[in-house]
């Protein structure tokens, strides 16, 4: 069986199996495959909710490439496609995780990009005017911060502070505190992992030092 269906109720062409993937996912996926046909980019690469042969969606991930003839049209595309609902639903319950958290969390990659975050973490910039999204970069993040900050204060940046917590972040120590703009309180605890990211928790310990 593919997705559940048998040799005899398989979809037997490109439309038929087009016709079950769900209609959320359906103009992505063309568009992809439309720009590939056209030759826009060199691989066809897509992931949608199929329906299978139990009437159920299932994410699958496709990667196809068109052969082609002299002149550059395409003749076929031929590929693969794998079932990831499994990764899908495992990272599903990850994120729900993340955003539980009662603390700020922050994922980056090797090259400080932020992979995954939960608004704990988000709203520590809001009062900055700041909107965290995934795909930003943590040092032009902070650089944003400060800039803010200097203009708010109407002082110059302070590089040296700056340098300090871009060092903090890439050779991190147990745990640090500091004082951001709103006056609150931040401690946070971070790790290197050996793919080279790091992930974080941000924690707002205000009350504790106004008790000393």
């Amino acid at each position: 069986e593919i997705y559940g269906f048998t040799p005899e109720n398989k979809p037997q062409n490109r439309e038929a199996w087009n016709e079950l993937i769900h209609p959320d996912d359906k103009e992505e996926y063309e568009q992809r495959f439309i720009n590939h046909i056209k030759g826009l980019v060199d691989v066809f690469e897509v992931e949608h909710r199929l329906l299978d042969g139990r009437g159920n969606y299932r994410w699958v991930q496709m990667q196809g490439t068109a052969s082609r003839d002299n002149s550059g049209r395409a003749l076929r595309v031929s590929g693969w496609a794998m079932d990831v609902t499994e990764q899908r639903s495992t990272e599903r319950l990850m994120l729900e995780g993340i955003e539980s958290l009662s603390e700020g969390f922050a994922l980056h990659d090797a090259k400080d990009n932020l992979r995954a975050f939960n608004q704990k973490y988000a709203q520590m910039f809001e009062p900055m005017g700041m909107k965290i999204e995934v795909g930003q970069n943590f040092v032009e993040n902070y650089r944003k911060v400060f800039e803010i900050r200097a203009e708010q204060s109407g002082v110059e940046i302070d590089e040296q502070h700056f340098s300090w917590i871009v060092e903090q972040h890439r050779n991190p120590p147990p745990y640090t505190e500091r004082q951001i703009n709103d006056g609150r309180w931040i401690r946070t605890t971070e790790i290197r992992m050996p793919s080279g990211g790091s992930a974080g928790l941000r924690i707002d310990v205000t009350e504790q030092h106004d008790l000393l």
